[in-house]
């Protein structure tokens, strides 16, 4: 579960960008092209892309694990804009580009050593190898992310920005009978959302209610980064996921992020205090001031006065995924096309999981379904009040199954469901 903490005096402004970010797509795209679990319908794609790689794109390829850390530089902020890179011009890709080149030494030191400590010998040489050449490493580290976007994503990237944002689009409500349907309000302007209870003078092409402002969103981490959580609670780039089905676009991306509409209150009838896009409306939940969100791992971010910053993705399947580094601006990247809803209460209906349990008998069922929501060993023995080295004994075996996916963050190994173990769980085809 993924924990976002809002100011319950002053919530902080959510920003939502109305299409994706570039450097975030290639980093995604290569989780997607290595993943031996992925969804089946990329297979031809991926056939593709490996045939007419490089070695300068297996090399970037190595830096981008679908489990596990990845460099938060790969994915950096747009220089002096307060957003994500990568979203600016035509696709964004130059803007990103520019950024990763102009990553700081220490940051660039700092990421490397981060996932030369994963546990995987080729990833770490990969990374040490890098650190050997030092910063001037990043010229040709760029010019590989370039080749690699020609070669996997420049072709569908002006069908896959349309699906989004058809994605986004709001749903028209229909008129009810005997009156006209009502003209769509123009898009808005404003970066962010007006907080409930505030409003600000309409103006040109905007609406009253909504105000300008800027947000941040966290990087990668599994699933989610924890931008704003204290150091040591972050978790790991490498997971990856689907929230949701439609979305009503929130907000109207300015300046680097694009323009989009004003959103309705997130929290359905819970009413959450900021506005969110439909896909993590549909699985979030508001306690209060937090907001949770289904995620592989418990993290807690603490915003912190800083603004939220949701920007979609084509490529991020089930979960959001967030920066890892504490100190990076807020920004969880959500998937916004692919939509096998990961819901906040994940209990089976009674048939599904009396099938389950004829299937893999109940212990295992059990197990199978808690680890739906993601967890360590240590809490999957808890939760199910069995030994450590019974739930170790059944997550070895549904990973050799292809339906659960590990890897090790600190003193810990994490589990979560794979594409395949999802689509067996909830019975789809």
């Amino acid at each position: 579960m993924l924990r976002i903490h809002f100011d319950p005096a002053r919530p902080e402004p959510v920003h939502s960008a109305a299409r994706p970010d570039a450097m975030w797509e290639v980093l995604l795209s290569l989780h997607t092209l290595q993943d031996p679990f992925a969804d089946p319908g990329h297979d031809r794609w991926r056939a593709r892309v490996r045939r007419d790689m490089t070695e300068p794109m297996r090399r970037l390829a190595a830096l981008a694990p679908p489990e596990g850390y990845s460099p938060d530089f790969l994915t950096p902020l747009g220089a002096g804009t307060g957003h994500p890179a990568g979203t600016e011009g035509p696709g964004g890709l130059d803007a990103g580009l520019a950024a990763l080149r102009a990553t700081p030494p220490d940051r660039f030191r700092r990421d490397l050593h981060l996932l030369a400590r994963q546990d995987d010998p080729e990833r770490g040489a990969t990374a040490r190898g890098l650190l050997r050449e030092g910063p001037a490493a990043l010229g040709p580290l760029a010019e590989a992310v370039r080749a690699y976007f020609d070669l996997a994503l420049a072709a569908e990237w002006d069908a896959r920005t349309a699906l989004i944002a058809e994605n986004l689009a709001p749903t028209p409500r229909r008129p009810a009978p005997g009156r006209p349907a009502a003209a769509s309000a123009p898009p808005s302007d404003a970066g962010v959302r007006a907080v409930p209870g505030t409003r600000s003078a309409p103006r040109a092409g905007g609406r009253a209610g909504v105000r300008t402002g800027r947000v941040r969103t966290p990087g990668r981490v599994p699933a989610a980064r924890v931008a704003a959580a204290p150091a040591g609670a972050a978790g790991e780039r490498g997971v990856r996921g689907a929230v949701g089905t439609t979305a009503a676009a929130v907000g109207t991306g300015t300046g680097a992020l694009g323009a989009g509409r004003a959103a309705q209150p997130a929290g359905g009838d819970t009413g959450g205090p900021v506005p969110l896009p439909a896909p993590l409306r549909r699985s979030a939940r508001w306690r209060g001031p937090i907001l949770e969100i289904p995620y592989p791992l418990h993290r807690d971010l603490r915003l912190g006065g800083r603004p939220l910053h949701l920007v979609p993705s084509y490529f991020c399947r089930r979960y959001p995924i967030a920066l890892r580094d504490p100190l990076q601006a807020v920004v969880v990247v959500y998937p916004a096309v692919h939509t096998a809803l990961v819901p906040l209460r994940t209990s089976l209906e009674p048939q599904r999981r009396a099938a389950l349990e004829k299937l893999l008998g109940r212990t295992r069922a059990a197990v199978f379904e808690a680890l739906a929501e993601g967890c360590t060993t240590t809490e999957l023995s808890q939760r199910l009040e069995i030994s450590p080295a019974s739930a170790s004994e059944h997550t070895t075996v549904l990973r050799g199954s292809g339906l659960v996916a590990s890897h090790r963050e600190r003193n810990t190994v994490c589990h979560r469901v794979t594409e395949l173990g999802f689509r067996l769980l909830h019975g789809h085809r």
